[in-house]
């Protein structure tokens, strides 16, 4: 982006008047293009960023409650969260930090790790939101993406499911998965 050093960032009157020229011309008009030409600003193209992560749309439905019985159960279960978010990797730590379960890449220890690191970034997102529990959060490491979201039992306990994937998980995707553990959780 090209800068000139005799224009003051600050010149709210200048910033002012660009913005009534583009507002009042359009933001397409050889007028618009021309003062923002003049201006020595460069223009924000939103069309331009292509590589932001497109958030996974629909789950399948999860099958019967009953193929997630037992123990071994978790495995089944992290194994179709894995698949029904398009994840490389999928974890449930328990309300101590220690792993329960996981499904795809991620080594035990890594899983481990992560998902009682992203647990305790949760207490730390509940104090900014003055003791209301955070349901969620969202870490962007560039090649993927590392969503927890925190889940209880019926009967109090709490665990935290981490999901490492491409993009973020949508709403309807979040429901399903949400759906399927609040059912396992209280099975167990």
């Amino acid at each position: 982006m090209s800068s000139d050093r005799a224009a003051s960032s600050s010149d709210l009157e200048r910033a002012r008047a660009l913005s009534h020229r583009l507002a009042a011309a359009g933001a397409e008009s050889p007028a618009a293009r021309a003062s923002l030409e003049e201006s020595k600003y460069a223009r924000f193209r939103p069309a331009a960023v292509t590589d932001l992560p497109t958030p996974v749309r629909a789950a399948p439905a999860a099958p019967d409650p009953a193929a997630f019985g037992g123990v071994e159960g978790w495995d089944a279960l992290l194994d179709w969260v894995r698949t029904a978010c398009g994840a490389h990797s999928t974890f449930l730590i328990d309300g101590q930090g220690l792993l329960v379960a996981k499904a795809g890449e991620l080594d035990r220890s890594r899983a481990e790790g992560m998902g009682a690191r992203m647990a305790f970034a949760m207490e730390h997102a509940d104090r900014m939101a003055d003791g209301e529990a955070s349901r969620s959060i969202v870490v962007d490491f560039g090649e993927h993406v590392a969503t927890a979201l925190r889940m209880r039992a019926p009967d109090g306990r709490q665990f935290v499911l981490g999901v490492v994937a491409l993009a973020p998980l949508s709403p309807e995707v979040r429901r399903e998965v949400e759906r399927a553990l609040v059912t396992k959780l209280g099975a167990s």
